[in-house]
């Protein structure tokens, strides 16, 4: 008898769970807005990127500079991590991009960090979009609006550059893209992707030329005036153009 309570007491349970609203509020997802709702944020968003650019071409595990040193011969190693050996032997090897690749993480990690890149900026400047007249200030209260768009421009610009360098083809999206079908976007092609890269970078270096004066301290600790961040940028159309 015992027992038959038991029995009873879990079908009711089980019964009125099956009954409840099981619709939950997804707190570890929240929506840009949620997450980026204060304007005087969005300058430590875009500032961040330029670590995750480094990350994805610099960093020794995730990066492309090991393995593409070798494969230039800029560098020798007689080591295979970070696919230093497999992508600089002689007479060369055709990439391997098998999922169960060793080294994989060189093909697959910049990928990933140059679309963080890209994501994380298109946020910013497609809510400058959406409140238009809004802004941004610094510690000292000065307008850094239209230098924060210049340097998310550039932060575009920078990786798909260095996405055009990398890969055969990628899908470029800003915060002008239209997600409605997603499986619809298009893949554009090294040239074709570095045409708009270039494009993008005209579009940076027209911002911040009539911007107010402005320090830009995002680019590994230093402190590059107008003038020298707008020569770094004409520096990446040229070395992109000539790499591509």
């Amino acid at each position: 008898m015992k027992n038959f309570k038991y029995l009873l007491l879990s079908i009711l349970l089980v019964s009125g769970v099956g009954c409840a609203d099981l619709e939950t509020e997804n707190l570890n997802s929240p929506a840009t807005e949620a997450v980026l709702g204060n304007p005087q944020d969005w300058e430590g968003v875009v500032a961040s990127q330029f670590y995750q650019i480094w990350h994805g071409t610099q960093y020794y595990n995730s990066g492309i500079s090991m393995a593409m040193g070798t494969a230039g011969d800029a560098i020798t190693s007689s080591w295979g991590n970070f696919g230093m050996q497999d992508i600089s032997s002689e007479p060369r090897r055709a990439i391997n991009n098998t999922q169960t690749y060793r080294y994989k993480v060189y093909l697959e990690y910049p990928y990933y960090r140059f679309f963080s890149v890209a994501g994380g900026v298109n946020d910013v400047m497609r809510l400058i979009n959406e409140n238009q007249g809004v802004k941004i200030t610094d510690a000292n209260g000065a307008d850094i609006t239209q230098k924060l768009i210049a340097a998310s421009k550039f932060m575009q610009a920078y990786a798909y550059g260095y996405m055009a360098l990398t890969y055969d083809k990628a899908q470029f999206v800003d915060e002008n893209t239209d997600f409605s079908d997603p499986t619809a976007l298009p893949f554009d092609d090294y040239k074709g992707l570095m045409e708009k890269v270039i494009a993008k970078l005209d579009e940076a270096i027209s911002v911040a030329g009539a911007a107010p004066d402005f320090t830009l301290g995002y680019w590994n600790g230093l402190n590059l005036t107008k003038s020298e961040f707008i020569r770094l940028m004409r520096t990446f159309q040229a070395r992109f153009l000539v790499y591509n």
